[in-house]
């Protein structure tokens, strides 16, 4: 990751030029963009992931650059990688607005079929496992704490437990999450 090329574009035509010619070749990219606070020069994240999505790559990690700019990690999607309800709804767009590429499509089918397209729909309509719903109890200050979290904090402590890739690991986020509901605190 860290000796992958680095590259400053000025807008989305530019990074979309870049991608045309590169996802093929390149594993991935650290893209520099600049801030709000220089309109003349700024990318909105929005069109750094549109672009990337189609061609079947993905954003990253992100640094610090200096005051003015931040640079991404943007990637070629990992086979069997889950796809939020954010991009597959970018997707809908992208395909509506006929931006959408064979290389995106492909990736795409591919999630389809291997289920990672559908992997995080559960977590996406806040649907509790039942392993943590009885770990939760039906009533109570774990089970209140837990209903009073704002939806996005539940989200991310579903999200959590969801990818957990051991049995251990995801017992051990369960009983995270519980401890601290138990103790009056966001679960996530």
């Amino acid at each position: 990751m860290d000796d992958a090329p680095r590259i400053e574009v000025r807008s989305r035509a530019e990074w979309r030029r870049w991608l045309e010619q590169n996802h093929e070749t390149e594993q991935g990219v650290w893209l520099v963009t600049w801030k709000k606070h220089r309109p003349d020069r700024y990318l909105p994240w929005g069109h750094i992931v549109k672009e990337a999505l189609c061609f079947g790559w993905v954003d990253s990690r992100t640094r610090r650059v200096d005051d003015d700019r931040t640079s991404v990690y943007v990637t070629r999607r990992k086979a069997g990688s889950p796809w939020s309800a954010l991009n597959k709804g970018y997707v809908e767009e992208l395909e509506a607005d006929g931006l959408m590429t064979p290389a995106g499509r492909a990736l795409i089918e591919a999630a389809r079929d291997d289920g990672s397209w559908s992997f995080l729909d559960d977590v996406e309509a806040l649907v509790v496992p039942a392993d943590l719903d009885a770990a939760l109890g039906h009533t109570g200050p774990t089970r209140a704490a837990w209903n009073e979290a704002p939806a996005s904090v539940r989200k991310r402590a579903l999200y959590e437990i969801k990818l957990a890739r051991t049995e251990k690991t995801r017992k051990a986020r369960i009983a995270r999450v519980v401890g601290r509901c138990s103790a009056g605190e966001r679960p996530a």
